[in-house]
């Protein structure tokens, strides 16, 4: 890659590198904040608010008067707390700032064409491959070379593009391994030396050039200085070999490159002085010869002057020649320095004092320090890297005696939520929480405890455990204490009304919800907690979905219309959770097309908020809300895109019995009824196993209008029969009604008028007590087997 860039021969700003690095795997972003650390000069500047201004000032040119894409971006070289924005939610400042950083480059190329080099992408964090991964898409048409190294196989989505070509570099033949030693060598060697190392180096690049190197310098000492002495030379047989064969020739430097390969691939040289306990201008002569040799080169540039090895397997081999004793002593000692030198570590540093204090095995700072890189990752929405982060915290932690270990643990476990219920592995989260207060009962902390099983209930609950999620609320309730455990209260009535409303008790489900309303008064309506969005605003539109099921419509308006004045306008959270009750509302009452409208902007909000969690949900009522207003061929269009984007994962799993019941609605509208049976089916199972009672009769009703349609009344009156008490023993009114229309319309079929008639006459006194007594009768309930019969 050098040669052909210096073949091109770019301007200096036109040529963009990033090194990924092993010990920043990580860190977000690290290879790409270290080049325009570089390049923008800011490595020279102590001070963030100085670096922050400097890289404003740079960008602005490109984003002329986009203040809002320049601060984010500025952020990068702030602290965590500083991505911290209530205007927008974490994931989409993340997201956005990706798309700046993208189109910082992309805007660049169309002043002048650029190259972009990334090697060693093995090492990169997953949120930089995430905006190389959109650069290949943006960059499509620029004049912008991208060339990106790796030394494993590239993943499958690198090669989705026509404009995106793998190359794979195979090692060099005899022939090619031969040219290569005689340009590598500084003097001319005889020809038998050459094939000798060609034969050697099992056409390596790397390993051709240090055998070559290591030939040259065992000869220099022969006595007559001709070939014939270099001859005789014992070529090393591995590149470790020859690479420590190049460290013994350093002498007493090798000591320098020791040290200097402990503290990293660069070093300052006042760290590396610091360390050996050397004044820098004591190194100088040490310094020149690492240089010289060609394993480091020099950077002047930046705060201080810093020594860079060139290869990552010239610091390997410097590090594996020394005793792990001597490593480890080493690394207490870059430690001790790094700590005198900065009080408050950012993102990086907090990563590298950690490495170094589990090589040290200084086991407390190294909690410490991968705790702190933990936390700002989670600050910044790097989820992926905060996973990582987080297994590499427990490993720690788990070096600490008990007493110090299970509080650091239970915290930890505690604080892991957000990361993993944002990737949506629920079942990891149900079993970290799960330890989480096992280590607090043992030892005997009483609100960690209450924390953990208040966790743990809604992780239950999220995956339809929900007599075991019931069973740790509860635990949960009677261990907190008012009033200094208000919002672990507070969260443990909003996870027992959830519980409660999964496995049909309505009622009791709603009066769960008041009581958090109760407890939210007094200012507290906008309080959120530590929530994503006020409790107030979950717990009045839980409520209301639940009033709406009982058939209280009135009650569920109210409760929407007191929100007015909340949630805070500039949190989408709690924006969607309202706005999907007042849809949920309309729908319900048959208003389809203002159902519609309400609910395909609360998608929309979903997407650019990544409100994930009720993403599938809403989803599922807008495609119904497109079934009822007869738009079929946009529900199905919806709720496919929902279900093959899996949307359901980052939701409860009645997010996905709901989600299937809209799919199979929509099919079954569309005339696909065997496709449509499947995925009735498909909830019925999923409300089975969970023991969601209510959403268990919904599937089972959808199963019979399916029947009714492929001409099996039969089956719909069985099936209608068997959600009916259901629906009559939960005081599930609109249900209830919804029965009816399908039990008289399937009687009907079978030529039993009268029994028919009584079905029809039933419904009719539920909808007249709804409030639904008019052109809308049967909009809601029946519309749907009305239109595919």
């Amino acid at each position: 890659m050098e040669a052909f860039v210096e073949k091109i021969g770019p301007a200096p700003d036109a040529c963009l590198r990033y090194q990924c690095d092993p010990l920043h795997s990580d860190t977000p972003l690290h290879p790409i904040i270290q080049q325009m650390a570089r390049e923008f000069g800011l490595e020279s500047l102590a001070g963030t608010e100085e670096r922050r201004k400097k890289l404003a000032d740079a960008i602005r040119p490109f984003f002329h008067d986009d203040e809002e894409a320049i601060g984010r971006l500025a952020t990068l070289f702030g602290t965590p707390a500083d991505a911290v924005d209530r205007s927008e939610p974490p994931v989409t400042r993340r997201q956005r700032t990706l798309d700046g950083l993208v189109e910082l480059i992309a805007r660049r190329a169309m002043q002048q064409p650029l190259i972009m080099l990334v090697e060693d992408l093995q090492w990169a964090d997953p949120t930089t491959e995430e905006v190389l991964r959109l650069m290949t898409q943006r960059f499509v048409g620029l004049p912008i070379l991208l060339g990106v190294t790796c030394r494993e196989p590239f993943a499958g989505d690198w090669l989705i593009s026509a404009h995106v070509e793998m190359l794979t570099l195979t090692r060099l033949d005899r022939n090619e391994s031969a040219t290569l030693v005689r340009n590598a060598a500084s003097c001319t060697l005889d020809e038998s030396t050459v094939l000798r190392i060609a034969d050697s180096a099992d056409g390596i690049p790397l390993f051709l050039e240090e055998m070559t190197k290591c030939a040259i310098e065992e000869g220099v000492g022969a006595s007559d200085g001709m070939f014939g002495a270099r001859n005789s030379v014992t070529l090393p047989t591995t590149l470790q070999a020859s690479l420590n064969s190049r460290l013994d020739h350093l002498g007493s430097s090798k000591r320098a490159a020791q040290v200097g390969a402990v503290i990293g691939r660069d070093f300052p040289i006042s760290l590396l002085g610091e360390v050996i306990g050397r004044q820098p201008d004591e190194l100088d002569f040490d310094i020149e010869r690492l240089v010289a040799s060609g394993l480091a080169t020099r950077r002047d540039e930046g705060v201080e002057p810093t020594l860079r090895y060139r290869h990552a397997l010239f610091q390997e081999a410097a590090y594996s020649s020394l005793l792990l004793a001597e490593r480890k002593r080493l690394h207490g000692l870059v430690l001790n320095a790094y700590e005198r030198r900065f009080a408050h570590p950012d993102d990086e540093l907090a990563q590298i004092l950690a490495q170094h204090a589990i090589q040290a095995e200084r086991w407390d700072k190294a909690a410490r320090y991968v705790g702190l890189a933990y936390h700002n990752a989670v600050q910044r929405s790097a989820n992926r890297e905060a996973v990582s982060l987080f297994n590499r915290a427990i490993d720690v932690i788990g070096k600490l005696p008990q007493e110090v270990a299970a509080p650091l643990a239970i915290d930890l476990r505690l604080h892991a939520f957000t990361a993993f219920h944002t990737l949506g592995d629920n079942g990891k989260l149900v079993e970290l929480i799960r330890e989480a207060a096992r280590l607090a009962e043992l030892i005997g902390d009483r609100r960690r405890l209450a924390a953990a099983s208040t966790q743990t209930a809604f992780a239950l609950w999220m995956e339809g455990k929900h007599s075991e999620a019931q069973k740790c609320a509860e635990s949960a309730l009677a261990i907190a204490q008012l009033p200094k455990d208000f919002s672990i209260a507070v969260s443990v009535l909003f996870n027992l009304a959830n519980i409660h409303q999964a496995q049909g008790n309505i009622v009791q489900a709603v009066k769960y919800h008041r009581q958090v309303l109760s407890m939210l008064r007094g200012g507290l309506e906008n309080k959120r907690l530590g929530w994503p969005a006020a409790p107030s605003a979950f717990a009045r539109a839980f409520a209301s979905w639940c009033l709406i099921e009982l058939g209280e419509f009135s009650q569920a308006a109210e409760l929407l219309v007191e929100t007015e004045t909340y949630p805070d306008p500039i949190e989408p959270h709690g924006l969607v959770m309202i706005t999907t009750g007042r849809g949920n509302l309309l729908m319900r009452r048959g208003d389809f097309g203002n159902a519609v409208d309400v609910l395909r902007a609360t998608l929309d909000l979903c997407r650019k908020g990544e409100v994930l969690t009720m993403t599938p949900i809403v989803s599922a009522w807008l495609g119904h809300a497109l079934c009822g207003a007869g738009r079929v061929d946009e529900a199905l269009a919806v709720v496919v895109d929902a279900v093959e984007r899996e949307t359901y994962r980052f939701g409860g799993k009645y997010t996905w019995i709901h989600l299937r019941l809209a799919l199979a609605e929509a099919l079954r509208l569309n005339g696909q009824l065997d496709r449509a049976a499947v995925e009735a089916e498909v909830a019925f199972r999923i409300a089975d196993d969970c023991g969601e009672l209510v959403h268990r009769a919904y599937s089972i009703l959808e199963k019979g209008r399916i029947s009714l349609t492929s001409g099996e009344p039969a089956a719909t009156l069985r099936n209608a029969d068997e959600a009916l008490p259901v629906a009559r023993s939960r005081g599930l009114r609109p249900f209830a009604a919804e029965c009816l229309c399908v039990k008289a319309r399937a009687l009907e079929a079978e030529g039993k008028a009268g029994e028919a008639e009584c079905a029809a006459k039933e419904a009719s006194a539920l909808l007249s007590q709804l409030g639904l007594m008019d052109d809308r009768l049967f909009s809601f309930f029946s519309v749907m087997t009305a239109q595919s019969a």
